[in-house]
């Protein structure tokens, strides 16, 4: 048979398809009799759950118990239609009643999984996708991958990848274990480890551009941008329509001072998509980084055209107002990423950023006090919060929210310890000031520049210049 044919085929059994849809479509909205033989109805349910459409799975479903009230296939999409509704207490106790009649369907251990899952109960979840494994299930990648996809969920990172790697044994093609595989590596700090198993993968399939773009990344956390870029240049050439790729090889270009291939990249890229306003922002956002704020505000507002309400956007674009002292614009765009944030923090912090780059910092702290208000205290929003308190003249107030943070609540980012650092050595506690401040550095040497957000004069300061390029230079 020809490929043509099989196109034929496809499409007349879409047609078919088509045609059992708007037959029960008119059914329902005409209340006239038709008949469904019960393959045709989970088919139906299937389509429907699908597209979430509740109403219509649920008239699917009370149809198909009309026709077969002892079926226990219905009554199963039955509670794959309840777990999505979150009524997963409902879910279970269907299930318990249906298990004597279905426990030998491997979708009955799956449902159950997705609803221990849904639940919070990993383990519980992971026992019952394990028993998929003693049946002649069709897709065992699949099945592997969401193991060690619930082993992720609860930090259990070896487990994980012991199994999310038997999922890429069976299929390597785009399988999405092979970022879970890299995340893991990544959270156990073994990036050697984890070129090392993409390098296995590449040797046995040198055309899979997933595993040549997860060792990009291993090696751009590394920060060795060189081997990154190699390994993304690889990934690029076999899959050269794949926006990650791109994005990601712009950033080790960037990471590499390489701004104007990154941009030329951005905009070769944005030619074949041209209404794209995530790519649109990426390429803005680049021209801020290089400080062409009106290159920037070109693209920006081309984004806004397509997405009005993009506040990533609008923010994208008062930083760009702001830089060319243009404050009027630039709070008017503040006032609009605001209005379209849906109250999302990730925007209002970055608004809170935006007031403190403009020397607003009364507005700094009315924003972010927010989401601080909400018990939103990520170690982010306290680093922000606290420069703007101290440039406000409440010191004593950021002093307090840092220490109770560090040591009250056990935050160990170390951002907040350059924070405390800062403030101590502004107000000549130089002693305890230098000491946290080492501390930080012997931490994470590279997040020492959020001090110069407190005190510009830092840079000047001969012994704390001293102690920072001791770290520095290792």
């Amino acid at each position: 048979m020809s490929r043509e044919d099989d196109d034929f085929f496809d499409f007349e059994e879409d047609k078919e398809f088509e045609e059992l849809i708007s037959k029960f479509e008119n059914f329902v909205n005409s209340n006239e009799y038709a008949f469904f033989d019960k393959e045709d109805i989970i088919d139906i349910i299937d389509y429907y759950l699908g597209w979430m459409n509740i109403e219509m799975v649920s008239k699917a479903i009370e149809v198909g118990l009309e026709y077969y009230p002892d079926s226990s296939e219905i009554l199963l999409k039955k509670v794959e239609l309840l777990a999505k509704q979150n009524r997963t207490i409902d879910a279970m106790k269907l299930l318990n009643q249906i298990e004597q009649d279905i426990h030998n369907d491997p979708q009955f251990f799956l449902t159950k999984g997705d609803i221990y899952s849904q639940m919070g109960l990993s383990e519980q979840a992971i026992q019952e996708y394990k028993k998929l494994l003693n049946f002649d299930f069709p897709s065992k990648d699949f099945v592997y991958n969401i193991i060690g996809s619930e082993y992720l969920m609860i930090d259990k990172y070896a487990e994980a990848i012991h199994y999310l790697k038997k999922s890429v044994e069976i299929s390597d093609e785009n399988n999405p274990a092979l970022y879970k595989i890299y995340f893991a590596y990544s959270e156990l700090e073994q990036l050697d480890e984890c070129i090392k198993y993409f390098e296995k993968v590449i040797d046995a399939s040198p055309f899979n551009s997933d595993a040549w773009l997860y060792m990009a990344f291993c090696y751009y956390d590394k920060n060795d941008f060189e081997n990154a870029l190699e390994s993304i240049n690889f990934a690029l050439a076999i899959n050269p329509s794949d926006l990650l790729i791109v994005l990601k090889k712009s950033d080790i270009l960037k990471e590499l001072n390489r701004y104007n291939d990154a941009i030329e990249l951005l905009k070769e890229f944005l030619e074949n998509d041209p209404q794209n306003t995530y790519l649109l922002n990426v390429l803005a956002e680049t021209y801020n980084e290089i400080a062409d704020y009106e290159k920037a505000i070109q693209y920006f507002h081309k984004s806004l055209h397509y997405n009005p309400k993009n506040s990533r956007a609008w923010l994208g674009l008062a930083e760009a107002y702001a830089h060319l002292s243009q404050d009027n614009e630039a709070i008017s765009c503040i006032y609009q990423a605001l209005q379209n944030s849906n109250d999302d923090p990730e925007v209002i912090i970055n608004i809170g950023k935006l007031y403190i780059l403009m020397e607003f910092y009364e507005e700094a702290i009315e924003v972010l006090k927010l989401i601080i208000d909400k018990d939103y205290k990520k170690s982010e929003t306290i680093v922000w919060y606290s420069i703007a308190l101290e440039k406000s003249g409440y010191a004593k107030d950021a002093l307090d929210l840092l220490t109770d943070q560090i040591y009250n609540q056990n935050d160990n980012d170390v951002q907040l310890q350059y924070c405390l650092a800062s403030i101590l050595l502004t107000y000549q506690y130089r002693k305890e000031g230098l000491a946290i401040l080492e501390k930080a550095l012997q931490t994470d040497p590279s997040k020492v520049e959020i001090i110069y957000e407190f005190n510009r004069y830092f840079e000047t300061d001969a012994e704390i210049q001293s102690l920072i390029y001791q770290y520095l230079k290792n």
